[in-house]
């Protein structure tokens, strides 16, 4: 910023204390001093005459010294801020560092293990070079042009791909299948799975550590860094690539990868899948679901004494009740009973209904007999309904 005074001819700042001192503005009156001086100079040469009638060259070797001296013309405050200013490490580096920089940079050009020579490099383009060309291991544009039809009418076939409705069908089948609980671990045998199968990923015995496997792919892939069999490695991964090669060799290889269960699974991953097929506690037995353990029914009564209810199997036990009835009716004068709701097993039965090797027997009494109970099991018009379990 200026300062707070100025010189009273020249104009010329006069800094206080308190001023925040500018070179800019030191500039500013080094040119001015500059400019004036010169016109000065002018004006003596024309006047030169009379400057040797009016000053005397002691006076003009005064005045010279007196323009040149910078203890005039500076302020000590000025001086101690422009040394200052110019021995700050953060703004200027040292001569001795910059040299030292340089000498590093010389030693990291120069570095062979680190940069290839411009012989080597070229020597390594004109090896890609030959390779790239080399019509023997790469398709023309025409074959690969047919490979890419071939590939487009394949994906395009209905005999091998199934249409979007038909995925979106198995989609729905899928989400149904998934949800269903019966045949499907529940929440907590799922996180234990899921806690067990972490646990094995992060095994660094069985696996290496992402981060690792691709740096050291990386390091590996680096044609700027090897130029031994790593690289030679490389050309030839390149070489067995099935999307730019189009060799039998190629296709074989990639086939028995794909076929390999040896690095697509191990021996934990198909134990734990074992392990879960095999535990019946969460999967119902398929047997179960096309032959079921029980039997639901209904019949109408026939108003006679009994009536034969036939079943697929002999029951070992079974429930039947009216509808609409309550199950047990009784008179509270008599005490009489008129039950519409029985059971019974292989070897017993309650009053209304009697097991049969191919079913069970409904009976209906009109009389009440001597216990004081009236069978209501066969009665006309009446709807019934039963579960029978093998």
């Amino acid at each position: 910023m200026p300062s707070s005074k100025k010189t009273p001819f020249l104009n010329l700042h006069q800094w206080e204390g308190s001023d925040k001192f500018s070179i800019q503005d030191l500039n500013s009156d080094n040119i001015l001093i500059d400019q004036t001086t010169k016109d000065i100079s002018s004006e003596l040469s024309l006047h030169k005459d009379d400057q040797k009638s009016h000053i005397n060259p002691q006076m003009t070797s005064t005045i010279e010294s007196h323009i040149k001296d910078k203890s005039v013309h500076t302020t000590q405050e000025m001086k101690e801020l422009l040394t200052t200013h110019t021995q700050n490490t953060n703004i200027h580096i040292s001569p001795s560092a910059v040299s030292d920089m340089g000498g590093k940079l010389d030693m990291h050009i120069k570095d062979k293990n680190i940069h290839l020579s411009p012989v080597k490099l070229e020597k390594l383009k004109s090896t890609m070079d030959l390779h790239t060309q080399n019509s023997t291991i790469h398709a023309d544009a025409a074959t690969l042009s047919s490979l890419k039809n071939d590939v487009s009418s394949h994906l395009k076939d209905s005999k091998i791909h199934v249409d979007p409705g038909k995925l979106e069908k198995l989609k729905s089948t899928m989400d149904l299948h998934t949800q269903n609980s019966t045949i499907h671990a529940d929440a907590a045998t799922l996180s234990s799975l899921k806690n067990d199968v972490s646990s094995h990923l992060k095994d660094s015995k069985i696996h290496v550590d992402p981060v690792v496997f691709a740096g050291i792919k990386e390091h590996t892939n680096n044609k700027g860094i090897h130029t031994n069999e790593n690289v030679m490695k490389n050309l030839i991964d390149h070489t067995d690539n099935l999307h730019i090669h189009t060799t039998e060799n190629n296709s074989k290889k990639i086939n028995d990868h794909i076929n390999n269960s040896n690095i697509h699974t191990n021996e934990y991953a198909t134990e734990k899948w074992n392990s879960h097929i095999a535990n019946s506690t969460i999967h119902i037995d398929p047997s179960l679901l096309s032959n079921p353990f029980y039997y639901i029914g209904k019949y109408v009564g026939n108003g006679h004494d009994s009536q034969e209810i036939k079943l697929p199997f002999p029951p070992s036990f079974l429930i039947v009740f009216a509808r609409n009835l309550i199950p047990c009716i009784v008179a509270k004068s008599t005490g009489e009973h008129m039950v519409s709701f029985a059971c019974c097993s292989n070897d017993s039965s309650s009053p209304g209904i009697i097991p049969s090797n191919s079913g069970f027997i409904a009976q209906k009494s009109n009389a009440f007999q001597m216990n004081k109970v009236s069978k209501n099991l066969n009665s006309a018009g009446v709807n019934y309904h039963y579960i029978a379990f093998k």
